[in-house]
């Protein structure tokens, strides 16, 4: 499938130009191609980075510390962390580019990301419309929700370092996100109710979230477990500076910024 570069179209495969706004076609096919790649690529690692705690091996870990593994829906474990991940990737990208450019990179992920997470947690065809709508239902509250809360020093640095052209190498990344990795200790303290000494009130408050989900509440060994993942997972194997200067660079060849 390709898309036209000046209007989003869908183009038809046997079309010499865009039926919605005239863009010649020789113009879109190799850009456009490119940065639907792109857009294909960042999607599939969140959407195997929101089931990664769903598998078999984050269940092994998990089962030691969650009281009655029956009582878990993994599939809304994995929305709670897609939603995480959708955030965060807007976060990102307002920080780096601006609204505009924020706008069309995340309309471009939405229904790709929606459709292929749908179908990664096997929801029926004829669903698809409820659970588009459902999906967009609640990245708003959740957005909302962590909007209220600051990701820490170490991420805003990040976002700020990319936003006058730094892109750290992963060797700094992990350095640097290493330090907000916290202890069982800290957990504990934390439950106490006093969190305004962490760097990363945002991760907290989903650990605490996805505790709820799992009928942990007031679980320490939990919360600990998934803050830690969604770092590992999300800081120091994606690097969204890097995913998302490729994806502007894309929609600047195609003129379409």
């Amino acid at each position: 499938m390709s898309l036209c570069p000046e209007c989003g179209t869908e183009l038809d495969e046997h079309a010499d130009v865009c039926m919605a706004c005239g863009a010649a076609r020789v113009d879109v096919q190799v850009s456009a191609s490119a940065y639907e790649l792109a857009i294909d690529n960042l999607t599939d690692q969140l959407i195997a980075g929101a089931f990664a705690m769903t598998s078999k091996r984050g269940q092994e870990e998990m089962s030691s510390i969650v009281s009655d593994m029956e009582t878990v829906n993994w599939n809304t474990i994995a929305i709670e962390t897609m939603l995480f991940f959708n955030h965060i990737i807007e976060r990102y990208a307002e920080g780096l580019f601006g609204q505009a450019v924020r706008v069309q990179i995340m309309d471009s992920l939405e229904l790709p990301l929606v459709g292929k997470f749908a179908k990664a947690g096997s929801v029926r065809d004829e669903n698809m419309d409820a659970f588009h709508k459902m999906y967009v239902h609640n990245l708003g509250q959740r957005c909302a929700e962590y909007t209220n809360y600051e990701p820490g020093n170490v991420i805003d640095d990040e976002i700020t370092l990319g936003a006058d052209g730094t892109v750290l190498s992963d060797k700094e990344r992990t350095e640097k996100f290493a330090s907000i990795f916290i202890s069982e200790d800290d957990i504990s303290e934390a439950n106490s109710g006093d969190t305004d000494g962490f760097e990363a009130q945002l991760l907290w408050q989903f650990g605490r979230r996805i505790a709820e989900l799992l009928g942990e509440p007031d679980s320490a060994k939990v919360i600990t477990y998934v803050y830690r993942y969604i770092i590992a997972f999300l800081f120091l194997t994606l690097n969204p500076v890097k995913e998302l200067n490729n994806l502007r660079n894309l929609l600047e060849s195609n003129d379409a910024v």
